[in-house]
């Protein structure tokens, strides 16, 4: 299985790499079917156009089974994503100090 090059950085990403080697790629698809939304926990209708959202460097498993977000969630998830990982990155320095 090869992995398709139409994954982007996403541009309204905080990206900062002190906190986090791992970066957000996504890419805008058309449903083939019904998903609930990672951020708001909607509903992504057949044939509505949704982001589907990986970690760049986390391995195979999440380009085969992204997150799905509406389009308009993606900033959202994003944000919390990012906050997630502070939160990480301060708990590991306490533990190693």
């Amino acid at each position: 299985m090869t992995i398709g090059n139409d994954w982007q950085p996403d541009p309204r990403q905080v990206y900062e790499p002190e906190l986090c080697r791992l970066q957000t790629v996504y890419r805008t698809r058309k449903a083939r079917r019904y998903y609930d939304c990672a951020e708001c926990h909607g509903r992504i209708n057949v044939g509505e156009k949704h982001d589907a959202v990986a970690v760049a460097g986390a391995g195979l498993q999440g380009y085969t089974h992204p997150g799905r977000l509406h389009t308009a969630c993606r900033k959202d998830y994003i944000k919390r994503q990012n906050e997630r990982y502070a939160e990480q990155w301060g708990i590991l320095l306490s533990i190693c100090a």
